[in-house]
């Protein structure tokens, strides 16, 4: 009996002895968590299914500034802000039913007040099917959506300025491409900007202008040459030539030139006004040399057609030389008329 005893003596306490060593193994497991967690960057928590904290790390209470006194008192709902709510039940029924962590982003109020966005997810923990903790893994984007929304409004200030500009800008990849075309192509040409997406800007370029602008685009991806100006004609939706000014300038990428900016005003108006301003300063000009020239031939005549005059009062009646000399005064007096005429234009042509 005896040995039978100490037997099972041994026996309960070799038991209890492996029951500890698992116990201590288990708190010992346990405490490494809790530690990988609290030194973990993101928020984690976890909630009871009535709301109350079961754990923050610290991470979350370094984040929004509570204590653990804080929150032991507190439930989850009452930091969400009152804008998430809607958001943060909905995740949290989603994750009390199980399967796949929900997502979320909602905001919290930080125990001075102000708003902090966090992103992240949900997972409910079930013991022998009854939930029993909802845990949450998040991460503070208050400073990334800040700088997205920033990012929006100076591309939706960007895009308000293209699309509300008077002159053409086209976006191209490295070989002429268009990918983008601003508003403004319809009212100064006629084409709706999808008309000249995934068209070639030199595809409506006039044949005699089109080799120079080509030259221009192959230039500017091999040596990615600052900002150029060109002069070319381009058909416009009813195949009229109209004559647009274009600057154009290289969008530089990670592998080098990925594309052009074109800036084009249509300067035909003003091509035909220099056109026409040139034509009348040429003359000018000539109205100038004609207006000279007559002038001394004026006075040529003048001393001609007097000699010619003495001469014709000087010869007698019957004289053979006389029809000559009336003749000599004839020619005179037309090229005098003529010398007229010429110094009449001159002055009409001189502004």
């Amino acid at each position: 009996d005896d040995v039978d005893f100490l037997g099972s003596a041994a026996t309960l306490i070799a038991s209890a002895i492996e029951q500890r060593r698992f116990h201590d193994a288990l708190v010992d497991s346990s405490a490494s968590l809790r530690e990988l967690f609290d030194s973990a960057n993101d928020l984690i928590q976890a909630v009871s299914p009535e709301g109350q904290f079961q754990f923050v790390n610290r991470s979350w209470k370094r984040t929004l500034g509570f204590g653990d006194h804080d929150v032991a008192q507190m439930r989850a709902e009452e930091i969400v802000h009152p804008a998430s709510l809607t958001v943060f039940r909905k995740a949290w029924k989603g994750a009390a039913r199980g399967g796949q962590p929900t997502p979320i982003e909602f905001g919290v109020l930080a125990s001075d007040g102000h708003l902090i966005t966090l992103e992240g997810a949900m997972t409910a923990r079930f013991d022998e099917g009854r939930h029993v903790s909802t845990r949450g893994f998040f991460r503070d984007v208050t400073e990334r959506n800040i700088a997205e929304s920033a990012l929006r409004e100076r591309e939706q200030h960007f895009r308000a300025l293209l699309e509300n500009a008077l002159d053409i800008v086209i976006a191209t990849d490295p070989q002429g491409t268009i990918t983008y075309a601003s508003p403004s192509v319809q009212r100064i040409l006629g084409y709706l900007p999808a008309d000249l997406v995934d068209s070639s800007f030199l595809e409506r370029v006039q044949t005699e202008d089109a080799e120079g602008l080509r030259e221009v685009f192959r230039r500017g991806v091999e040596v990615s040459a600052g900002p150029q100006t060109v002069t070319c004609r381009y058909a416009n939706q009813t195949g009229q030539m109209r004559t647009l000014e274009a600057h154009m300038d290289a969008l530089l990428g990670d592998a080098g030139v990925a594309g052009f900016v074109i800036h084009a005003r249509d300067i035909t108006d003003r091509a035909q006004l220099e056109s026409e301003l040139a034509h009348s300063q040429k003359m000018e000009a000539v109205g100038r040399l004609a207006g000279g020239v007559a002038h001394d031939f004026n006075n040529i005549l003048t001393a001609l057609g007097g000699y010619a005059e003495l001469v014709l009062d000087s010869l007698p009646p019957g004289d053979p030389n006389l029809k000559s000399m009336e003749e000599i005064l004839k020619a005179s007096e037309r090229a005098a008329l003529l010398t007229r005429q010429l110094l009449t234009f001159s002055r009409k042509q001189v502004i």
